[in-house]
């Protein structure tokens, strides 16, 4: 126990402390490699000690990049610096933490911090993959798995993270299906959990929300694919989610002090919208002004 203790004191060390104090990426990323590697070899002498693939599975899931003056995080540094660690291990972060959530969960089955936190970075792990475009259907199996385990938790259900894995897998599985309405429902969801989260102006990232405004993309898609098989109903309620989801997103991005316009995602959307009315005129009255 006592060298269990002194192997966390020293993995925490580096990935925190020593981390946070490197200006330079390659330095950075060197001390969160040698945090991860020290815990990787510890749990082959201490095979019993759950902590250790418990603290891996939070060093690689962690933002790796420091604030700035500002206190705001910078996404572009942490990307590199994601990118990087994939490059160097073969594997992402995520997928990495994954397997070291796997091995706590079969020394302690029924540990409630071991289930949620498995069950947060299955969610990780599936965002990933969602958004890299081509695995909703793996996304979504592993967003499942995160649904169930949280349902066998006692005491998860109520939480906010278990809340929004739920309406992260109704997002993924209408994806996955390639079912517009389905997909729709799910935003609706999304967007009511999000208003949960801590209010625009306080303490706080904003992940979920930029999660949120990724995946609108492949919601597009969908949309698009709906209208061209003639599916004006589907098509018509995924519009409305996607509209009334990221007005969402952006007011609290504003709120924020950043900019919440995302005219892509918006001009996209017109279009989407357009599509539709030429082959469903009689849905004109439907549509969001801000849309026609």
């Amino acid at each position: 126990a006592t060298n269990a203790k002194a192997i966390l004191y020293m993995a925490r060390f580096r990935a925190y402390t020593l981390a946070q104090a490197e200006s330079m990426p390659s330095r950075k990323l060197g001390q969160i490699r040698m945090a991860v590697r020290l815990l990787e070899d510890a749990q082959v002498r201490l095979k019993d000690e759950v902590t250790l693939p418990l603290l891996r599975a939070m060093i690689l899931t962690a933002r790796w990049d420091a604030a700035g003056e500002s206190g705001e995080q910078d996404d572009r540094s942490y990307e590199r610096l994601y990118k990087s660690w994939e490059k160097f291990r073969g594997r992402t972060p995520y997928s990495e933490a994954v397997d070291a959530m796997e091995d706590a969960l079969a020394l302690a089955p029924n540990a409630r911090v071991v289930r949620r936190l498995l069950a947060e970075v299955l969610r990780y792990r599936a965002m990933e993959l969602a958004l890299g475009g081509i695995k909703h259907d793996e996304a979504h199996r592993l967003l499942r798995r995160a649904v169930a385990i949280d349902a066998g938790t006692p005491g998860a259900g109520a939480t906010l993270g278990a809340r929004l894995i739920v309406a992260w897998e109704a997002v993924l599985d209408g994806l996955a299906r390639s079912e517009a309405d389905a997909c729709g429902q799910g935003l609706d969801r999304l967007r009511l959990t999000l208003a949960s989260l801590d209010r625009p102006g306080t303490d706080g990232d904003v992940t979920e929300e930029m999660l949120t405004i990724a995946i609108l993309a492949p919601c597009l898609e969908l949309g698009r694919g709906a209208v061209t098989r003639g599916q004006p109903g589907d098509a018509l309620s995924l519009i409305v989610a996607i509209h009334n989801i990221q007005t969402a997103i952006e007011e609290r991005l504003a709120a924020r002090g950043g900019s919440g316009n995302r005219q892509k995602i918006r001009e996209d959307l017109r279009s989407l919208a357009a599509g539709l009315l030429e082959r469903a005129p009689q849905f004109s009255d439907r549509i969001p002004p801000s849309l026609r």
